[in-house]
């Protein structure tokens, strides 16, 4: 058997894994929400226009 300090030490570096990466996960997720946030922002009027749902010949 394995001496239980050896066992809450290996439970405890599992658990700092996981935290770590939870934490990337995170940070890569906030990286694309900001490009994301970034390229619209700097969208083309023709690039907006072009997604619009709305029919505009309705309004001419």
């Amino acid at each position: 058997m394995i001496n239980q300090d050896i066992m809450s030490q290996l439970r405890q570096k599992q658990k700092e894994l996981n935290e770590a990466e939870q934490e990337k996960k995170a940070a890569e997720e906030e990286k694309k929400r900001e490009e994301r946030k970034r390229r619209e922002k700097n969208k083309s009027f023709e690039e907006l226009l072009g997604e619009s749902n709305l029919n505009w010949k309705n309004y001419k």
